[in-house]
């Protein structure tokens, strides 16, 4: 809640969101929530709250493996998930010459110890899976906070949806009647309603977005940032605040 009763800046209608965003998790674990990671889906939302997976990121620390932030080595990643691949299959998922895959992003998966060296000469040669490519997150939501702009803000937030399994819209309760008239239609573009009081700070969810937008290598990019972010000492123009019980420990560390 504000002192004044109302919401003057966009910051302080994110500052009453974070607890209750803490609190949007499948399970008895709070998110971990931070704001401003850039969505690999385009946009910046204003608070990520992910469901870091301990074990996963237990197994991968002890691979002595880091995060996979770079969309071109995810889906690269992703796709040796499925089995070995030729160099031409690679570049045909990711939209790159062979040769750049060959001098630029390949050479940091063998080097990082992701993947193994290529096999055989030309477009035929292939590489495959040296480590599991785990999954860091059991559960993503973005939110976007706006005060009066909902239509900018559902833009916006509809950017962010396929890097999440729940993405929001977040309005001052003052002024969301209109926006709120159209939840229903939102929640089936991905979209979820959320409304702020700032007299009490109470947030309520006003429709769940139905989840058929989201990419699975995009979400996964997200939650690499975010544990990126978690693992930092200081992002400039970030702020990572840890709700998480039992994992704010392991995320802070290393």
């Amino acid at each position: 809640m504000t002192r004044s009763g109302t919401f003057r800046w966009e910051s302080e209608l994110v500052k009453s969101l974070l607890p209750a965003v803490a609190k949007m998790s499948p399970g008895p674990r709070d998110l971990s929530v931070v704001t401003e990671v850039p969505c690999p889906s385009g946009g910046i939302p204003d608070i990520v709250g992910v469901l870091l997976d301990a074990a996963a990121i237990e197994r991968r620390e002890a691979s002595g493996l880091g995060a996979v932030t770079n969309p071109h080595e995810a889906v690269i990643l992703s796709r040796l998930s499925e089995g070995e691949a030729t160099l031409t299959e690679l570049a045909n998922v990711v939209f790159l010459s062979r040769e750049h895959l060959r001098r630029s992003i390949l050479p940091r998966l063998i080097s990082a110890g992701w993947i193994a060296p290529l096999q055989g000469r030309g477009e035929s040669a292939s590489t495959m899976l040296l480590v599991q490519y785990e999954d860091v997150a059991q559960w993503v939501v973005t939110v976007e906070a706006k005060l009066t702009d909902w239509r900018g803000g559902m833009s916006q937030a509809l950017r962010h949806a396929p890097s999440a399994d729940a993405a929001y819209l977040a309005l001052d309760a003052r002024f969301s009647r209109r926006v709120t008239l159209q939840a229903s239609a939102a929640s089936e573009r991905g979209v979820g309603i959320l409304t702020v009081d700032a007299s009490t700070g109470a947030v309520e969810e006003r429709s769940t977005p139905v989840r058929w937008q989201t990419q699975n290598v995009l979400r996964r990019i997200l939650a690499e940032r975010v544990w990126t972010q978690l693992r930092s000492d200081h992002v400039p123009g970030h702020n990572a605040l840890v709700f998480g019980r039992d994992l704010g420990a392991l995320a802070l560390a290393g």
